[in-house]
């Protein structure tokens, strides 16, 4: 709500318009269900209007990551965070990979991938690769997806020719 308001301008009767009455949210997962919670702003899943509301949503995403020193790339649902550096400086882009993530970690899912040669991989430890985040440890993906097309560590088509081959 409050980036509607104070980004966007959205007022008055038009802000109560998106306030929640009754809506809650709950996630099952594992055959787990969460705590039920109130939501005080929503749209109905499918609203025509949830995709401009999710933009709104996710700009603050782009002053986060300028914030930090990180490159976001946004589309749609789909986000991505990323930081570039030589293998001999891992260590010193880390913390602002990290910094990032502990900054929307509480409103976003997130995954992480390096990507690189196998020679590139080949100069690191394990603990290069691991992102320490609070309580979590975020082991890297060695598959991920971007707008459909599913990419490996090492930039192949390799995933993505298996999994259209699979489909």
């Amino acid at each position: 709500m409050e980036i509607l308001e104070k980004k966007f301008g959205v007022s008055s009767s038009c802000l109560q318009w998106f306030r929640s009455s009754g809506r809650t949210f709950s996630v099952t997962a594992n055959c787990q269900t969460s705590d039920v919670i109130d939501l005080d702003s929503s749209v109905p899943q499918g609203s025509t209007l949830g995709p401009l509301l999710y933009l709104t949503y996710a700009s603050k995403l782009q002053e986060v990551a300028d914030r930090h020193g990180v490159a976001f790339h946004g589309f749609a649902y789909d986000t991505r965070f990323s930081k570039s550096a030589q293998t001999e400086d891992v260590q010193v882009a880390k913390p602002a990979v990290i910094d990032c993530v502990l900054d929307i970690l509480g409103w976003s899912k997130s995954e992480v991938t390096w990507l690189g040669t196998r020679r590139q991989f080949a100069k690191l430890s394990q603990a290069d690769l691991t992102l320490s985040i609070g309580d979590s440890v975020l082991q890297p993906s060695t598959v991920v997806r971007n707008l459909g097309v599913y990419i490996d560590e090492h930039l192949s088509v390799e995933a993505n020719a298996r999994h259209c081959a699979k489909t």
